[in-house]
């Protein structure tokens, strides 16, 4: 295997750039995949630059932290899921984690949600 198209600190970059997700990744089984990649004549570069798109897709998408994040094993295995095109939708993201949620926006879904089961008899 040539492992010389990657950075030294290559583990320590795809940690970082990679969206955190709930659950394991498998990163020893990345590190493995990811040089596999490598080999077959993936560039540091093209590897970096589909995590860092895959990043601000989970992000733009309210997935990171997750387990809808693809684990960085399968990312990174024979699929090459980081050759894919990570648009952003145009359209507005509904869903949002309840901790990204400002007080105000807490306090008016905990009302909405009192009307609506005064109206069920709740």
């Amino acid at each position: 295997m040539m492992k010389r198209f990657l950075p030294d600190d290559f583990m320590a970059e795809i940690r970082e750039a990679y969206p955190k997700r709930y659950g394991g990744q498998g990163w020893a089984t990345t590190k493995k995949r990811i040089v596999t990649r490598a080999s077959e004549g993936h560039s540091w570069e093209e590897i970096l630059s589909g995590t860092k798109s895959y990043r601000k897709f989970c992000d733009s998408t309210g997935k990171t932290g997750t387990e809808l994040v693809k684990m960085a094993q399968t990312f990174y295995g024979p699929g090459c899921w980081f050759l894919e095109d990570y648009d952003i939708p145009e359209i507005e993201v509904k869903y949002r984690r309840p901790q990204e949620l400002l007080p105000e926006e807490r306090e008016r879904d905990i009302i909405q949600f009192h009307e609506q089961m005064k109206r069920f008899g709740k």
